[in-house]
């Protein structure tokens, strides 16, 4: 895999529907953090170009083998890339090479497919059957004409919801937002990840707390940071840091991977003020979507968003039905 990663960088550049989460930075980076030695991978090229991939990986037992997508589990969107007039041959290729490797595996749990995964479109290998199955949602905002002031975009009441908050902020002191790049980003994904843990504690449960989780991120959000691609936003509030949000932007859409808040600082919406502001940078830079990922909590929806749904493509060969265990090994 890091063999082909500029080789891959570059195929993501060329797919108009690829994600942060299609990445090499952030499909290694996960690789390490999960212990993955040796992934599977379909890789079509055309003379010295790489223009099409599927990257997979075996879990489960001896018995019962998965072959799953790089990412399962903490990514919100997966698919193979295929450059632009290469998504058959790319479709071909992943179905004869899932013919081939069959005897490596008993079932395919490809996750989080979106409304526009060429995966949807691949046909199963002989002998064994494909059903697609409701998994997730994605809201998101779709933004029409290039509008620089979101209060414009969003619906009329989150707009008042919003001024309303940035008043109580100022009451406090000094209202700042920073957002942070690739010298500074470190210490703010560090405060992110304490603002969502101290949150998460005061709900009696635990969140991200796997080991290795922020290591992970820090070398995802290094990554971005030096392509221009990381959207890492903290508000202050009198000296204090009520929020964080980490976003990554990939062409014209926005994925809100993550936000913690201070709990003490709860009373004055910060989580508001501060997506008002990275929502309002993202249309000031010409983006038109704004993807706040899986899950359908109330706040998206007040943003205006409207669900995108997400399937999982199973292949399932006679005797062995996938069961709906999680993809954590």
């Amino acid at each position: 895999m890091l063999a082909l990663r500029a080789d891959w960088e570059a195929l993501c550049d060329a797919t108009p529907a690829a994600t942060p989460f299609q990445r090499p930075a952030w499909g290694i980076s996960w690789m390490r953090w999960e212990g993955i030695e040796h992934p599977r991978v379909v890789a079509v090229f055309c003379g010295a170009d790489l223009v099409g991939m599927l990257p997979a990986f075996l879990w489960g037992s001896p018995q019962e083998p998965v072959l799953s997508l790089l990412g399962a589990g903490v990514s919100d969107h997966l698919d193979a890339l295929a450059a632009p007039g290469f998504e058959e041959a790319t479709l071909h290729a992943a179905r004869g090479w899932l013919e081939e490797s069959r005897p490596s595996w008993t079932s395919c749990a490809f996750d989080e497919i979106g409304p526009r995964a060429l995966l949807r479109r691949l046909p199963p290998p002989r002998g064994s059957r494909a059903t697609m199955r409701e998994q997730s949602v994605c809201p998101v905002l779709v933004v029409g004409e290039r509008e620089p002031v979101v209060e414009r975009v969003v619906p009329r009441a989150q707009g008042a919801r919003l001024r309303k908050a940035r008043r109580r902020a100022e009451r406090l002191g000094l209202v700042e937002t920073l957002r942070a790049g690739a010298e500074d980003f470190p210490e703010i994904l560090r405060i992110l990840f304490a603002l969502h843990a101290r949150r998460w504690a005061s709900r009696g449960e635990t969140g991200m707390s796997r080991p290795g989780v922020l290591q992970m991120h820090e070398r995802i959000a290094g990554a971005f940071a030096a392509r221009g691609m990381l959207r890492l936003y903290a508000l202050r509030v009198g000296g204090r840091y009520g929020a964080v949000v980490y976003g990554l932007r990939e062409g014209a859409r926005l994925h809100l991977y993550m936000q913690g808040i201070e709990p003490e600082l709860e009373h004055v919406s910060p989580g508001v003020v501060l997506l008002g502001a990275a929502l309002e940078d993202a249309l000031a830079e010409g983006v038109r979507e704004i993807d706040f990922l899986r899950g359908t909590e109330p706040y998206k929806y007040e943003w205006g968003a409207a669900d995108e749904p997400n399937v999982r493509l199973c292949l399932e060969t006679p005797g062995h039905a996938l069961t709906e265990r999680p993809l954590r090994r």
